[in-house]
């Protein structure tokens, strides 16, 4: 669609005065204008609710460094993303990774799932920067990072989206492997193997909270995110994607394709409330009085 056709088409919506969100692929204007700048003028003036940048696609990293010298094959995805957002002068909240996929780790081995590492990595690029991502539905291809495997049972990437919530759009401490925050009863905390700290399947991390932080009577309410309790790759290899399995023995598995949750009595004394993470582990705890 031309500038033209998609300025009418804007003017035509913004008439109507009805309450729809609009979106435009940055890559398409940028294509449509002689240098950057005039794309990024373009893109403001039109002031879309979103802006989609499939930054992934060859075609769309080429077209960056013959517009810009701020651009070169040296970058990685999410520096070609980060300059972009930052050379447009519009909010990072508006902005959106179109289809985000295995390539965008350095560290992934292609035959394995990526790590808790990686995928809070990802998260806390999101956190930080504020703006939105794109993945597959369902896995079609081996680089895809899909909310579902093809027998439509989560990844695990759902499953983090769904303990993260709680921390989207609050103030937040960010720390290398934890976040934490408290809200007017409870401490949120998450912790995680970060990608600076890495360790061996053999290690176990321990995070310690000392008991003047706490309340004298809790509630802790703790999820646990790991190879046995999330990851559907381990319960239901991918080389069994092309695979007929009945639909009773799917449930099965699916059931069993959660993260662990557990509910405990913490009573205060001298010692600290003590944690373990091991390897590949994500875990959440809420800390509510009681």
């Amino acid at each position: 669609m031309s500038l033209k056709e998609i300025n009418r088409l804007y003017i035509k919506v913004q008439d109507l005065n009805i309450h729809v969100k609009l979106a435009i692929t940055v890559e398409g204007v940028i294509k449509q204008t002689h240098a950057l700048k005039s794309a990024f003028d373009i893109l403001r003036r039109f002031n879309f609710d979103f802006y989609f940048i499939d930054i992934e696609q060859k075609d769309v990293q080429s077209l960056l460094n013959k517009k810009s010298n701020m651009f070169n094959h040296s970058m990685s995805y999410f520096d070609y993303y980060n300059q972009l957002i930052d050379a447009s002068h519009i909010h990072t909240s508006k902005f959106v990774y179109t289809k985000l996929t295995k390539k965008c780790f350095k560290l992934y081995k292609e035959n394995t799932p990526l790590e808790t590492a990686d995928l809070m990595c990802h998260i806390l690029i999101m956190l930080k920067r504020g703006c939105g991502v794109g993945y597959e539905l369902m896995t079609k291809d081996s680089m895809d990072i899909a909310l579902m495997n093809r027998h439509g049972i989560y990844e695990p990437l759902m499953y983090l989206y769904q303990i993260v919530k709680p921390f989207i759009g609050k103030p937040l401490s960010i720390h290398e492997n934890y976040i934490v925050f408290k809200d007017f009863q409870n401490i949120h905390i998450l912790l995680f193997n970060s990608l600076k700290h890495r360790f061996s399947p053999q290690e176990v991390h321990k995070f310690v909270l000392r008991p003047h932080v706490l309340p004298t009577k809790a509630m802790l309410f703790i999820q646990t995110l790991n190879r046995e309790h999330g990851f559907i790759d381990y319960a239901l290899p991918p080389l069994l994607n092309e695979t007929y399995i009945e639909r009773t023995l799917l449930h099965y598995i699916e059931q069993a394709n959660t993260p662990k949750a557990e509910i405990k009595q913490f009573i205060r004394t001298a010692n600290p409330l003590e944690f373990e993470l091991h390897y590949d582990e994500l875990k959440y705890i809420r800390i509510s009085p009681s």
